[in-house]
């Protein structure tokens, strides 16, 4: 069975698909590739775990002749020895997979939050906008994205996407309020400061980026989109913060307008920067 995904796995490179075009990459895309390589590695230590379960049974239960017999009739060391591997592997497995399953349950989330915030993103574009998902850059050696940017004549924004769940009130009802001040996003369990300082960063580095593409100063505006949520907001600085269902009646202006020959530049760059090969 493991062949069998392993052999799955390297198909892509013995043939290609039937189109070359360079392809823009979905909302959501790098979680995707995440979930994929945990769901592999959990299909892994699933197959060890349940080796380990069947060579207890065996080295137990089951003698060469296949009858049934006590553990003493074979050498007791060795049966020892093969049973505390046979554990071990069975406990650490196991372990491994419930921690791989807590994560591809985070990450999931996640992915499904970035792919309908990127669905209600897309709809800009019956009015002029141009949407991209799933930025990569590098940073000190260290990768990294951007989960939205839209582009407009108004200017540049970049989108982060923050998928969270409700929680649950002592009558068992959904808590669906998020604050937020400027500083910090009021979560009714908790208080969360990284995501306006990650907007921020990814704004600024994005605004950076896209100067020294084009020439010129080009100024980028942060915006957090948290799906499901009621936002109440008392600022919109130095991040903008809003629920899924605003993004429709959101202007998307800034300071800094851009005229079509800039937009056309920021374009041609990201969707060089952002389109890959699916071959």
């Amino acid at each position: 069975m493991v062949w069998a995904v392993m052999n799955t796995r390297t198909f892509k490179n013995r043939s290609v698909r039937p189109f070359s075009q360079d392809t823009l990459r979905p909302p959501g895309e790098s979680l995707r590739l995440q979930l994929e390589e945990l769901e592999f590695e959990a299909l892994v230590y699933f197959l060890v775990l349940l080796g380990a379960a069947v060579s207890g049974a065996l080295f137990l239960f089951v003698s060469p002749s296949g009858a049934i017999a006590p553990i003493h009739a074979v050498g007791f060391a060795i049966n020892f020895g093969i049973m505390i591997a046979v554990v071990v592997a069975g406990f650490t497995s196991g372990a491994k997979l419930r921690g791989i399953i807590r994560k591809v349950r985070l990450i999931r989330l996640g992915f499904d939050g970035e792919r309908h915030v990127g669905q209600r993103l897309n709809r800009l574009m019956l009015r002029g906008f141009t949407v991209y998902h799933d930025i990569v850059f590098e940073k000190a050696g260290q990768s990294f994205n951007i989960d939205h940017v839209v582009i407009g004549k108004g200017g540049v924004y970049a989108v982060e996407t923050k998928t969270r769940r409700k929680p649950l009130d002592k009558k068992g009802e959904k808590q669906w309020k998020v604050r937020y001040d400027g500083k910090k996003l009021q979560f009714p369990h908790y208080t969360e400061s990284k995501a306006i300082r990650q907007a921020q960063a990814n704004a600024q580095f994005l605004s950076q980026w896209l100067s020294d593409s084009v020439g010129k100063h080009v100024p980028v505006e942060s915006l957090i989109i948290i799906p499901g949520w009621w936002v109440e907001s008392t600022t919109y600085r130095p991040v903008v913060v809003l629920n899924d269902q605003a993004v429709d009646k959101f202007r998307f202006e800034t300071r800094a307008p851009l005229n079509a020959a800039t937009m056309k530049q920021i374009d041609t760059m990201l969707f060089r920067h952002n389109a890959e090969s699916l071959n």
